[in-house]
């Protein structure tokens, strides 16, 4: 596995590269991490959740989300 990045605030801009890197979020309720990834044209990104609790409740309140079209108001992939 890559060595990994750590970036500990909460959301941002961030340029992938090859390596493996962490977005973290703080622990508690109610928090909003919005990260901008950008990757130059033809690449991709690979995503992995290793690590979360995103309890059940009524209207979906925590989960993550990724947007992957121009368009950010479009509901994109959720967990």
């Amino acid at each position: 596995m890559p060595k990994q990045g750590y970036l500990g605030a909460c959301g941002g801009e961030l340029h992938a590269t090859d390596q493996w890197q962490t977005l973290n979020s703080p622990p508690g309720k109610d928090i909003r991490c919005y990260w901008r990834i950008s990757v130059p044209d033809g690449s991709r990104v690979r995503f992995r959740l290793s690590d979360g609790e995103f309890p059940c409740s009524y209207g979906c309140q925590s989960y993550v989300e990724i947007k992957h079209k121009l368009d950010i108001r479009l509901t994109g992939f959720r967990r």
